[in-house]
């Protein structure tokens, strides 16, 4: 049951190709898999409090873009774990995946994708995919100031002080200078 919840998340799931009733037969079958998976997570989070299930659990609403539902599995975990990182960067990883989905569909608004990325980073300041996304959005789609984004220019700040010859970290804190309109500064 988990290696097929496995297999979903990672694409490895064959998908159906025919005829509307087939789809929609592959489709009952990913959702009956999603739903065993989640009855899992939950067992295990009621023997003991376990971010790798919740994060595995939210995921799976994930791929069904039930994205109230992920972030609601995720924020009672950090009710239970309020210090896990792992559970923090899975909710900034349903940020960007919101802003994807913005995105992906009809009448798309980069502000509001932007307004989720920023999000994300005030949830887990390091989501470098949050910072990668930000920085693609067009030019003037979004204005964002340093104090909307300041613990993630502390954070890259620290990771470079802490790591001087690391090239990643100068990457994302000059890749958030730019975002914010602080070329000189980035340069």
């Amino acid at each position: 049951m988990l290696q097929d919840f496995r297999q979903i998340r990672s694409g490895r799931l064959p998908h159906p190709r025919g005829s509307q009733q087939q789809i929609n037969k592959g489709s009952s079958t990913v959702n009956a898999t999603l739903e065993k998976a989640r009855t899992a997570f939950q067992n295990q989070i009621a023997r003991s409090e376990n971010a790798d299930a919740r994060v595995n659990w939210a995921r799976s609403y994930v791929i069904q873009r039930k994205f109230n539902e992920a972030e609601e599995v995720l924020q009672q975990g950090l009710q239970e774990l309020p210090e896990n990182d792992e559970l923090a960067e899975a909710r900034a990883e349903v940020r960007v995946n919101v802003a994807r989905e913005i995105l992906r569909t009809k009448g798309a608004s980069n502000y509001a994708a932007g307004l989720q990325l920023i999000e994300a980073l005030k949830i887990f300041p390091g989501k470098m995919d949050a910072i990668r996304f930000l920085a693609s959005l067009p030019a003037g789609s979004i204005v964002v100031t340093p104090k909307q984004i300041e613990g993630a220019l502390e954070h890259w700040k620290r990771e470079i002080s802490e790591q001087p010859e690391d090239v990643e970290p100068h990457e994302m804190y000059c890749q958030l200078l730019e975002i914010c309109g602080e070329h000189e500064t980035a340069i």
